[in-house]
């Protein structure tokens, strides 16, 4: 009995990672080239932070809805996958290529046109207005290709053949570094750009990196699916598409609403100081190295978890979830470690401010407190989802940033907690969802009804 449990985690640990590693390794080097940026721009000026910090989080707040709709895709592949559905799983790609493209190019224009407007909504200050509204024109040019990408990635996630997109993802990040240290500083015959310039090394890597990809399923033989260029030109109908936003949406939604809290604070965190700001994205920008490699296992329980639920399979199901909590402990314990002992250390990787630094060192430690209920949330979260329930965790987080918005108001202008208020106001709120998101996970059922129309979840 030992050994034969033993031989199944040993298969489980071979599945889970032989999609996650790529995913992982592609999630941190795609953030190594947000690091990249970071880390060249702290050592240009350092108000580049906040302008960044200031930057980001609007902005990827807005692209949720494409997010949505990969993340959808992903779990409509992977169910009719189990199922031997391939014809449909096909046309899933091809009307979600065309769909969330149109999405994009509204997006582009969103960002290059109103993004003055936008920046002074939330309160920027004028000293960083100029420098958040040319980073963010120039990197919506990637908007254009969004829709392409996550297509691309979502079909190979589905698919379980991952390691296209860390090939991807680690071309574009040397493409990026020469870019950037090119053209922020001023190397090579460039003039120096600053935060333009990361901007501009970004949006070609990223426009690269799908090209890439593109190329590569267009001519692959590995996968599941043959895909033609052919069958993706001319009109497709919005019907499986509209499948795929019923799933996807509750998701986009989701992460909408998390950023709603996360632009909150960071209004909050304007009323006190630029340094605020600052800090909080520094330590922001560390904290998602971390989510890369969870995230990367979530992503690839909820592959398998997908590929059980299409056969009908839900204690199966039940079994992988199970396991993939269990080394995703193991994983965090170690990497909360290696953060606590060498916490200064990795601060000055990204910036020789001292100031900074000494300032940025406790609120790091506190993000660490936070990676065991944030990593558990997106491990059930992902089995959820698998299961085709994506609304749950849509439920669960708008009562998490009415929490977090509430609480943290509270904490930083009532009991004077200033950024400790924000960490600790997350912390209480990770850790209560993640309590309750895992009791339902294991109490809910699944709908496993799939047929060669549309999957019913």
């Amino acid at each position: 009995m030992s050994n034969t449990l033993t031989s199944t985690h040993q298969t489980y640990f071979k599945k889970i990672m032989l999609i996650a590693l790529p995913i992982i390794v592609q999630g941190l080097v795609i953030h190594f080239q947000t690091l990249i940026n970071r880390m060249f721009l702290g050592h240009s000026k350092v108000e580049y932070f906040s302008a960044v910090g200031n930057t980001i989080f609007p902005y990827s707040a807005t692209i949720t809805i494409i997010i949505a709709a990969s993340t959808g895709l992903t779990i409509l592949i992977a169910q009719n996958l189990g199922a031997k559905n391939h014809a449909v799983v096909k046309d899933y790609m091809y009307t979600s290529i065309q769909y969330s493209t149109i999405l994009s190019l509204a997006l582009f224009v969103l960002w290059f046109f109103f993004s003055e407007s936008i920046f002074s909504l939330m309160g920027v200050d004028k000293n960083l207005l100029v420098y958040c509204v040319g980073y963010v024109r120039i990197l919506s040019f990637s908007l254009i290709f969004l829709g392409v990408d996550t297509c691309l990635h979502a079909t190979l996630q589905g698919c379980g053949y991952t390691n296209p997109i860390m090939y991807a993802g680690i071309s574009k990040v040397i493409l990026n570094i020469l870019l950037d240290w090119s053209l922020i500083f001023g190397n090579l015959g460039f003039r120096p750009m600053g935060i333009e310039g990361a901007a501009l090394a970004t949006t070609i890597s990223n426009i690269f990196g799908t090209c890439i990809l593109f190329l590569y399923i267009l001519n692959s033989e590995r996968l599941p699916i043959q895909v033609k260029l052919s069958e993706m030109i001319g009109f497709k109908k919005f019907d499986s598409f509209k499948n795929v936003l019923r799933i996807g949406l509750p998701t986009g939604f989701e992460s909408f609403v998390w950023y709603i809290g996360v632009l909150v604070m960071i209004r909050t965190l304007n009323t006190l100081d630029n340094l605020a700001v600052g800090i909080y994205t520094l330590v922001y920008g560390i904290d998602i190295a971390v989510f890369s490699i969870y995230n990367g296992i979530a992503r690839a329980s909820l592959t398998l978890i997908g590929n059980k639920i299409g056969e009908a399979n839900e204690k199966g199901a039940k079994k992988i979830l199970s396991f993939t909590i269990k080394l995703n402990l193991a994983l965090v314990s170690i990497i909360f470690l290696v953060f606590f002992v060498f916490v200064k250390q990795i601060l000055g990787i990204f910036t020789t401010d001292a100031q900074m630094i000494e300032k940025a060192t406790f609120f790091f430690i506190m993000m660490t407190c936070t990676l065991f209920p944030r990593s558990l949330n997106t491990i059930v979260g992902s089995g959820i989802r698998a299961f085709g329930d994506t609304k749950w965790m849509l439920y669960t987080q708008i009562f998490g940033t009415i929490f977090v918005v509430t609480a943290s108001l509270v904490t930083v202008f009532v009991f004077r907690f200033g950024i400790l208020g924000i960490y600790l106001t997350i912390l209480m709120d990770e850790s209560i969802r993640a309590i309750y998101n895992t009791l339902y996970f294991y109490k809910r059922k699944a709908n496993t009804e799939v047929n060669s129309e549309r999957l019913l979840a």
